[in-house]
């Protein structure tokens, strides 16, 4: 009996082993495949924002107008580019990296790109949030104080960010 039960450990050994490899090269396929859609979008995004960039701001009639329109919270622009909606392109200069962002996030989304996950590019709480590919924020963790990021808009506009804490 005890001879049924250590071939019954062995193949149950063999058995776990063949599904870890399996998690393991369907993660590694996942990932290639998040890191070859993110340069398919990015090349999109940065059509579109080059696009958009040169479109003219329409003028208000009232020049009093203006100053009423700049006191409210602006409204970040997004842009088709394939069949997702885009707000902009994140540079990490870094960790190489320069990658698009989704408007809204899903589990589904965060396969494909980084995504806009709360808040504003032009308030204090904008949040992205991505997947730990490496071709995505998998080497966040090397980033150190003092490095610098940019989110270009779908308007062209580059707001700066700079790493203040890596708590790890």
């Amino acid at each position: 009996m005890s001879k049924k039960l250590g071939i019954f450990c062995i193949l149950l050994g063999i058995l776990c082993l063949l599904a870890s490899a399996g998690f393991v090269f369907y993660n590694r396929m996942e990932a290639q495949s998040g890191a070859e859609f993110s340069q398919t979008l990015l090349q999109a995004v940065q059509e579109n924002v080059v696009e958009t960039a040169k479109m003219e701001p329409e003028q208000p009639e009232n020049p009093t107008e203006e100053v009423i329109l700049e006191s409210e919270p602006r409204e970040m622009v997004t842009v088709l580019a394939g069949e997702y909606e885009s707000i902009g392109i994140l540079s990490i200069p870094a960790l190489e990296l320069e990658l698009p962002v989704l408007t809204d996030w899903s589990y589904e989304k965060l396969k494909k790109a980084p995504c806009h996950y709360h808040g504003s590019c032009y308030e204090s709480d904008f949040v992205i949030a991505a997947h730990n590919y490496p071709a995505h924020f998998g080497y966040l963790s090397q980033l150190r104080s003092g490095d610098l990021l940019t989110f270009t808009d779908m308007d062209a506009e580059v707001i700066l960010y700079e790493v203040v804490v890596v708590d790890l």
